[in-house]
């Protein structure tokens, strides 16, 4: 009996003390800020959809939810100084669609504008799984954003080394020589050897567009993926901060 005397003063007492140090302007303030961040997160919003619809994203094939998470991790890799802050391409994979769809496509966000459409193969799994872009076995081709990195000329001929910044999922794909190439040896089942591979003719326009440290995301069916880099909120911190990235401007203008 004691013990619970003790305790439901114990309760009283940190009521209490909650109660006397949440002043009246400390949940004003905490308003304040959950409706300064929803509103950010809407003019975010308009400002992708903004994109999608002048890109014509959307008659491209590309799903609008997985071109939102692609500019969500761009927003945050900025934040996070991992992608330069003057990087304006993003490019994204959907390996969800069919194998004989246009599944890769390359974006100016600044211009708002697609610069390309095409065809990409995922890799198979090799007999030696030495190079592929993370944990082995892997199902499919790695899914998360990559940084692009330098071209290479390898064993596939030209090549775009990727960097993959999700823990767990791609962070070794530097060190395992994991790249984007163009190959003639894209089966119909859309399976290329190891690593994404574009179609010969479209390999030089899209190594080009990516050289210089841009943005690749690869979605795909992997249901454990997780990144730090799709927090929804601080992308639209970063967005509606960014002095050269006025959302109010772009939307209402």
């Amino acid at each position: 009996m004691c013990i619970i005397c003790a305790l439901l003063v114990l309760s009283a007492v940190n009521n209490y003390s909650f109660a006397k140090t949440s002043s009246p302007e400390d949940s004003t303030n905490a308003k304040n800020a959950r409706k300064r961040n929803t509103a950010e997160k809407v003019l975010l919003f308009h400002y992708v959809d903004d994109i999608y619809k002048t890109s014509h994203l959307e008659r491209a094939g590309l799903d609008s939810t997985v071109f939102q998470n692609a500019i969500i991790g761009f927003y945050n890799l900025k934040r996070a100084n991992v992608l330069p802050i003057n990087c304006n391409i993003l490019a994204v994979i959907d390996f969800t669609r069919p194998a004989t769809a246009k599944r890769m496509w390359i974006i100016d966000i600044e211009k708002k504008k697609m610069l390309l459409n095409t065809a990409v193969a995922k890799g198979e799994i090799p007999a030696n799984p030495d190079r592929v872009a993370n944990h082995e076995p892997i199902p499919e081709t790695n899914v998360g954003f990559f940084i692009t990195n330098e071209i290479i000329n390898d064993r596939t001929g030209t090549a775009l080394k990727l960097d993959g910044v999700d823990d767990g999922f791609n962070d070794k794909a530097l060190e395992r020589e994991f790249v984007l190439y163009g190959s003639d040896e894209i089966t119909k089942s859309g399976r290329s050897v190891v690593c994404p591979a574009v179609p010969t003719e479209n390999a030089n326009a899209v190594l080009n567009a990516l050289k210089t440290k841009s943005l690749l995301f690869i979605a795909g069916k992997d249901a454990t993926y997780a990144s730090k880099y799709l927090d929804e909120d601080q992308a639209a911190k970063f967005a509606h901060a960014d002095s050269s990235f006025n959302l109010v401007k772009d939307i209402f203008n």
